[in-house]
């Protein structure tokens, strides 16, 4: 009965993957048949973020409809028609109304796919994302081979949506079939209302101590709130970062023996590889905060030395995305995972849904970002810039891994002291 569940969201997690990285792959062939500028990626982007961030806030109120099982499919659904109408499209209007159906799938698949995995735990959750870097690396690898083939960019749109409703129909059938005649739904409302009971009387017993009598616990969540979403922006600027800064380094270097694919698969089999660590390896998300972020930290700055001292190589850069890949990897799963007792689960789930939002919405920043750093010399800035957000995505994780210890040893002194 589990394995049939874990099955159906690690392949949830996989076809929500797949499409991601089709418009960066296939916008040159795109552009130059559609006669559309190739600055207008852009707004292309700024459409698909928009379409997320609009599924992410509508999400709470499908999922109210659809039964817990059925939710691994809706995203799917709806991306798979986006990757479709694209390859449908015959004017520009008609791509970015596409687009935004896209983006619009992607916002759907990630938070009702975060709020159906959120009661499960952070090693299984990180499991999970495993599926999501493999999808990613899988579509770049199918896009890569059929352009190689000399198939245009609409057949290629036709093949990835076709693989996705492949997937939403085996999904459909475990769910119908596998878990038919199972208890499993019900064991899982059963152990769901036993977390809330166990929760529930966690908080009870805070408040007869007066542990955190005098806390504001309006104020604690919101700076919860930013703190959180400011990091998932983060998180998901350095992993786009992390595949468009080779680019960029190819340009300054005249470096001609890269491709984007293989720098999208260089960024997600990292990641891949760190979730999947992450899923076996011991310790807690402060563990996994800290560990993360000095990777990701002395990634950036030895790929700087190098960038400096003029001894950076192809090899070396598709090196350090890779580990890049394989820190910023297992955050965002984290993230996403609030596991604080004061918290009522209304207060959760609503943080859960607008986490994916600005996970996704900050796509619309990356291709100003890239504009703004081309031409001349400016492509050395781009690295400079990965280590800022680093940087600041830093402060976030150890505010929010500090906040939960810190408080905890701050409520031990005051009970030493009462003693």
């Amino acid at each position: 009965m589990a394995a049939a569940f874990s099955g159906i969201v690690f392949l949830a997690f996989y076809g929500f993957g797949l499409p991601v990285s089709i418009l960066s792959l296939i916008w040159e062939e795109l552009s130059e048949k559609m006669t559309v500028a190739a600055a207008f990626v852009g707004v292309l982007r700024a459409l698909i973020a928009l379409g997320a961030v609009i599924s992410c806030i509508l999400s709470e109120r499908i999922r109210s409809r659809l039964s817990s099982l059925d939710l691994a499919a809706a995203g799917l659904s709806v991306e798979a028609l986006g990757v479709i109408g694209i390859s449908l499209s015959r004017l520009f209007w008609h791509l970015c109304v596409w687009v935004l159906v896209l983006g619009a799938g992607f916002g759907f698949s990630l938070t009702l796919l975060t709020i159906l995995v959120f009661p499960e735990g952070r090693k299984k959750v990180e499991g999970y994302f495993t599926g999501t870097f493999l999808g990613i690396g899988t579509g770049a690898l199918l896009i890569s081979s059929l352009s190689g083939r000399g198939l245009s960019w609409r057949t290629i749109c036709q093949a990835i949506g076709i693989v996705q409703i492949c997937l939403v129909v085996v999904i459909f059938f475990l769910r119908r079939m596998a878990l038919k005649r199972t208890s499993f739904p019900e064991a899982l409302r059963k152990w769901r209302r036993g977390e809330e009971m166990r929760r529930l009387n966690a908080r009870r017993e805070i408040a007869l101590s007066g542990e955190d009598s005098g806390t504001d616990y309006i104020g604690m969540y919101l700076r919860r709130v930013t703190v959180s979403c400011a990091a998932a922006a983060l998180s998901a600027l350095i992993l786009l970062g992390l595949s468009l800064w080779p680019e960029s380094y190819r340009v300054l270097s005249g470096f001609r023996g890269g491709s984007l694919p293989r720098e999208i698969l260089a960024v997600t089999s990292g990641g891949a590889l760190g979730c999947l660590l992450w899923r076996f390896l011991p310790g807690d998300t402060r563990t996994l905060y800290a560990s993360s972020t000095l990777l990701l930290l002395g990634c950036l700055i030895i790929e700087q030395v190098f960038l400096g001292a003029g001894m950076l190589t192809g090899n070396l850069i598709y090196l350090f995305a890779f580990l890049g890949g394989a820190a910023e990897g297992p955050i965002f799963p984290a993230l996403i995972l609030i596991d604080d007792v004061r918290l009522d689960r209304d207060a959760e789930l609503a943080l859960t849904g607008l986490i994916p939002a600005f996970y996704l919405g900050s796509w619309v920043l990356v291709t100003p970002l890239g504009q703004a750093l081309v031409g001349g010399e400016a492509e050395s800035l781009f690295a400079l810039w990965l280590l800022l957000l680093a940087m600041l995505l830093a402060l976030c994780l150890f505010y929010l891994s500090d906040e939960g210890r810190g408080k905890r040893k701050k409520r031990e002194r005051q009970n030493s002291k009462r003693a």
